[in-house]
């Protein structure tokens, strides 16, 4: 079943748009400002020389008896009037608005668009034709108006050349630079494209730090996030492994035996003799069952030195004297004096109670097993310095040398029970999750024995509160 993921966009799309967008927008705007003043460079210019038509031409304007006429040759008509790109009209007319020569033109129906002293300039048309017609105030003391317009054609050709002129460099420049763009945001992503290809090629058994040298700066936190999981990774799956390692190697001892008991049971026809080989068999099944939860507590610790713990208010006094009252039957089975004596007033820690259950089910245990009969476990619960326990028993005293391996996994005092090694490990593995110690000293009590003490910090208490 193949997957399908959303499209998302490439992060060098992203940047590609981030960078070329703007640049593209400022084209726009440049190229419409541009615009805007070619248009008004182009008419200022025409508009001055259109002007200056109207100015000869009312030159040309004389008054006689018969009243007012404009006095100009063809060769002057043909030098002021005439164009090679535009249409060139005028208009002279009285005081009373009637044509006097040339050809009529609009008035103008708006206020004007330009006002150049007392010269007015506005746009209209002319027999279909987009014109700019300029008019001379009148004319003292006949009255008369002159108006001159003129196409737009050079109008427009100029300013349409000056955008070419400043745009199309802006272009090019633009596509240079997105081409340019393109080819730094590649190259400038291609240490992460690396990256992608090593972890895509890497076996899921290598768990090695990457390389952080060949990466940019901004992207060595991801790279360092990386290589810290994959450290959290590589410590997990080391525990798995050692786990199942040890796990395989602690089960297969008392599978044999209980495969080794069972053929003894099937082979033997004495009732005194099956009634002995099936006591063996319950000790050895009592053993592994045993030595199945303490693997199954091992395992559980591993994991949760990968992720915290969740604490909780928790008095010491009633939860080891519920762990101690479960273990009174045990005690009476192996003739032995289990005794607690709790603080005199509540001792409070912050702790995992399962966890703490665990801790302490392992070192009474431990007591409980290796004294001798007749012997004596103390439980006893302090409040100062700092919260702790103390478990005393009538066991071996256990050396200086031995002292260091003693809370090793699978460890085992020579010629001392039939222990799995498990029990003191995992109470050491609890207790610095809880960030307490715990340490081993003799009994100077009776002068026999060993005392666990485990110390729990100040900064975790609330006693007497």
């Amino acid at each position: 079943m193949s997957i399908t993921h959303p499209k998302r966009l490439l992060l060098r799309t992203q940047l590609l748009r981030w960078l070329l967008y703007p640049l593209l927008l400022l084209l726009a705007l440049d190229s419409a400002i541009g615009f805007v003043l070619a248009d008004r460079f182009s008419r200022d210019a025409y508009d001055k020389a259109l002007i200056e038509i109207a100015h000869e031409l009312s030159l040309q304007v004389r008054t006689n008896d018969a009243g007012i006429y404009l006095d100009l040759p063809e060769v002057a008509r043909r030098l002021l009037l005439q164009d090679p790109q535009d249409k060139i009209f005028f208009e002279l007319s009285s005081k009373s608005g009637e044509v006097i020569s040339g050809q009529a033109l609009p008035k103008p129906n708006h206020p004007p668009l330009v006002v150049r002293g007392n010269i007015e300039i506005y746009d209209s048309h002319v027999n279909g034709d987009e014109v700019r017609i300029v008019q001379l105030p009148k004319r003292e003391p006949d009255g008369s108006i002159l108006r001159v317009a003129e196409t737009y054609v050079k109008r427009k050709e100029m300013a349409r050349d000056i955008i070419t002129i400043v745009v199309l460099p802006q272009i090019l420049l633009i596509i240079l630079v997105g081409i340019l763009v393109r080819l730094g945001v590649t190259k400038g992503l291609l240490p992460l494209k690396n990256l992608q290809r090593s972890i895509a090629l890497r076996s899921h058994r290598d768990r090695s730090p990457l390389d952080e040298s060949t990466v940019p700066g901004e992207v060595i936190p991801l790279v360092t996030s990386i290589n810290a999981l994959l450290q959290r990774l590589d410590d997990v799956l080391v525990s798995q492994s050692r786990f199942i390692a040890d796990a395989a190697h602690q089960l297969k001892t008392p599978v044999s035996a209980l495969n080794a008991y069972v053929e003894l049971l099937a082979r033997s026809k004495s009732p005194s003799e099956r009634e002995s080989i099936i006591l063996q068999l319950n000790r050895a099944v009592e053993r592994m069952s045993r030595l199945v939860s303490q693997l199954l507590v091992l395992a559980e610790n591993d994991i949760t030195q990968t992720r915290p713990i969740e604490l909780q208010k928790i008095n010491l006094n009633d939860l080891v004297l519920d762990i101690s009252t479960s273990w009174v039957p045990q005690a009476l089975k192996n003739n032995i004096d289990l005794g607690f004596e709790a603080c005199a007033h509540p001792v409070h820690v912050y702790g995992d109670l399962n966890r703490l259950q665990d801790l302490f089910d392992n070192l009474i245990d431990n007591a409980i097993r290796y004294s001798p009969p007749k012997g004596r476990v103390t439980i006893r619960i302090l409040a100062a310095p700092l919260p702790t326990v103390t478990i005393s028993d009538d066991a071996r005293m256990i050396l200086e040398d031995e002292k260091k391996l003693i809370f090793e996994r699978f460890h085992r005092l020579l010629g001392i029970g039939d222990g799995s090694g498990l029990g003191l490990a995992i109470a050491k593995e609890i207790a610095v999750a809880h960030q307490a110690t715990i340490s081993i000293q003799p009994d100077h009590i009776d002068g026999k024995g060993n005392v666990f003490s485990i110390v729990f910090p100040a900064d975790a208490s609330t006693n007497g509160k």
